[in-house]
């Protein structure tokens, strides 16, 4: 694997957030040794997830972020230690932790705010969306600023919205994300470690584009809305205008338009074409629910979800098909059970669609938690040309009901379609 500067950061970064392999931890080890400057970076790391767990055993949060397990830590002592930091880094921890209870946020960081909080949720069992900057650590509330060269982890369950001053930029950033926020000679710049980013960004200074980096891949944005998902590969839907979008690894780029989605793995595979199309539906609903700002699936109240999406492309040029609901946020808990979704007759309305099914295209078996996504694989030729018509239902047997989001909450359904490449028509 690549030696490179980049490379390296990730891994030391990535260290406290995953299982590295033994590989990878002597190539770490080795890293440590013959570069300081990756050292104090990593250093600095361990530093600040020490002081994010502090902190959030300090605020009795229910669920902890990134918890610093004892082999974990014997683990930094070893690595550090090989690498000759040991002291510097004990020194810097033991420093930080006796004032631990002093770092609630007293204003004591010495910048300019770049952006302001303007929605919070928290998670229902307690739990903060916290900022780390130069060791201190402090809780975000409503109205309060955002610094550059904050590091903001969001707890599941809960939601962060902020907007930059001086214009109408606004980024949500859904629970179980972490990120960063840093200004370039007054270009904004965001690094989503791992997530779910939705960016509404408002026109942008001529040669100052926002950008958005993953470890993988960057967003380059001059005006325009769109988001951004980080797991194994990072992942773009374009809502409306253009964004360039390039991998990290080779400098692969490609143009992705409004309706469009593409991920760091297909334009590596597909030498920058963009291949995929998401449909939102033309009508979501509720069966037996008189309620448009929720979906919900429940066989014990009666309720199912009504769908119907127009897909103007022929099959034969579909290669995969994939129908998401995202699990509303706004509900306590997730659900789970066999999901099963059904074509209807492409004319049936949410009163009559029970009565004019056709058949079961699609199925989905487990449990789902908060903010993911109930997915079915739907095979291109149960698609249609022209209106589809759909139902999703839970079976009563293990049943445990869904809320999902809706058209009329900003979560809408999506239909993905991955294209055939024209050259195989």
């Amino acid at each position: 694997m690549a030696n490179t500067e980049d490379y390296l950061k990730n891994l030391a970064a990535e260290y406290f957030l995953r299982d590295l392999s033994e590989e990878e931890l002597e190539e770490l080890q080795t890293a440590l040794r013959n570069d300081p400057q990756l050292g104090n970076y990593f250093i600095e790391t361990a530093r600040d997830e020490w002081l994010m767990s502090d902190y959030q055993a300090y605020r009795k949060a229910k669920t902890i972020l990134f918890p610093v397990r004892k082999t974990r830590v014997q683990k930094v002592r070893r690595i550090a230690a090989a690498a000759a930091l040991l002291l510097t880094f004990s020194g810097i921890y033991l420093a930080q932790h006796t004032r631990i209870n002093n770092f609630v946020s007293d204003g004591s960081i010495d910048y300019q705010p770049v952006a302001t909080v303007v929605e919070l949720a928290l998670p229902a069992g307690g739990g903060s969306v916290s900022a780390i900057n130069q060791g201190e650590v402090r809780a975000l509330g409503y109205g309060d600023p955002v610094y550059t060269g904050d590091r903001i982890v969001v707890p599941v369950g809960g939601s962060l919205m902020f907007s930059y001053i001086g214009e109408r930029t606004f980024i949500f950033i859904a629970g179980g994300s972490l990120f960063a926020v840093s200004d370039q000679d007054g270009a904004k710049r965001i690094h989503l470690t791992s997530g779910h980013l939705h960016a509404d960004v408002d026109k942008q200074k001529p040669g100052m584009p926002m950008k958005i980096t993953t470890h993988d891949a960057e967003v380059v944005v001059l005006g325009t809305s769109f988001e951004v998902l980080v797991d194994q590969f990072t992942r773009l839907s374009v809502q409306e205008g253009r964004v360039r979008f390039a991998t990290r690894s080779d400098d692969q780029s490609v143009e992705v338009g409004a309706g469009m989605v593409t991920d760091s793995r297909s334009i590596t595979e597909k030498g920058g074409r963009v291949l995929h199309r998401v449909l939102l539906p033309v009508q979501d609903d509720n069966i037996g629910l008189d309620n448009h700002n929720i979906l919900h699936i429940d066989p014990k109240r009666n309720h199912q979800v009504f769908l119907k999406f127009d897909v103007a492309e022929a099959p034969e040029r579909i290669a995969q098909a994939r129908l998401r609901l995202q699990v509303s946020s706004r509900r306590p808990d997730g659900g789970g059970g066999v999901v099963r979704l059904h074509a209807a007759s492409p004319g049936s309305t949410p009163e009559n669609a029970l009565d004019r099914l056709e058949k079961q295209i699609s199925e989905f078996r487990g449990k789902i938690d908060l903010g993911e996504f109930l997915e079915f694989e739907i095979n291109p030729r149960d698609l249609r040309a022209g209106l589809n018509t759909w139902v999703v239902t839970l079976d009563k047997l293990w049943g445990d009901d869904i809320w999902m989001g809706s058209t009329e909450a900003g979560e809408a359904p999506e239909l993905i379609l991955k294209m055939k490449p024209m050259e195989h028509q």
